[in-house]
């Protein structure tokens, strides 16, 4: 019979996990609240609606790519975990892990905790680092900054608003955030002053393109509420 058990090295933040077994495989009980969330951010989204052909713009084209992943290694195994890839211009300018965390005491709060997969992320070409990619690594190839992780508000109409730093910038030894906004459909964000990327008037708006993959980790029979809306939304590879 399969272990009820699942080990995990015991770190700020990557606590034992309970588990349970269905027809003999182990599944984390994962929070509701986090599987919801990540059924609204992952999928491949572009503002290519805001540009021009042949104009100058004011916006940099950028596509996000956030696909969520199942790790079978210390101390990850089976984490809510996202594959993140930040792509301006056409390169690679920030690929990471990220840890989905819920706050205890103020359910409706996320905190998602980055880890940086590589120093040189322009190495890889867009949408080509994939999940096998990531056997080959270490815990300690990985870097997190408690200064950059992100925070999420659920709102009433199940979006989230929240503020994510832009740790490639320091300003005065603080880092400029980004204010975005998760919808199913669609994120929002405002480019922060003195960032990598051009401030704007109005928000980045980045058009969902494609939908998200199962989420390995959630349980059998789980249906997002964005998942059940975007049926027919081309699936993300």
């Amino acid at each position: 019979m399969a272990s009820l058990i699942c080990p995990f090295l015991l770190m700020m933040y990557l606590s034992t996990t309970n588990c349970v077994v269905v027809d003999q495989l182990i599944y984390p009980l994962i929070d509701t609240e986090i599987l919801d969330f990540i059924d609204v951010i992952i999928g491949l989204y572009d503002n290519t609606a805001q540009l021009t052909p042949g104009c100058d713009t004011q916006y940099n084209h950028i596509q996000v790519r956030v696909l969520p992943i199942y790790i079978s290694y210390p101390p990850f195994v089976g984490k809510p975990l996202l594959l993140f890839e930040f792509v301006v211009d056409l390169k690679v300018v920030l690929l990471q892990i990220i840890l989905v965390t819920k706050d205890t005491y103020r359910p409706n709060i996320l905190t998602l905790l980055p880890f940086n997969i590589t120093s040189n992320p322009g190495k890889y070409r867009p949408g080509k680092f994939s999940v096998e990619d990531l056997e080959h690594l270490k815990f300690a190839d990985l870097e997190n900054d408690p200064d950059c992780n992100i925070r999420f508000e659920r709102l009433a109409d199940g979006s989230y608003s929240g503020v994510w730093p832009d740790c490639r910038s320091t300003i005065l030894g603080l880092h400029p955030s980004y204010t975005v906004t998760l919808t199913c459909t669609y994120q929002t964000n405002t480019i922060p002053l003195f960032s990598n990327e051009r401030s704007t008037n109005s928000p980045y708006v980045y058009e969902k393109t494609k939908c998200g993959v199962p989420i390995p980790y959630a349980p059998p029979g789980f249906v997002g509420a964005c998942a059940k809306l975007l049926l027919q939304c081309p699936v993300l590879g």
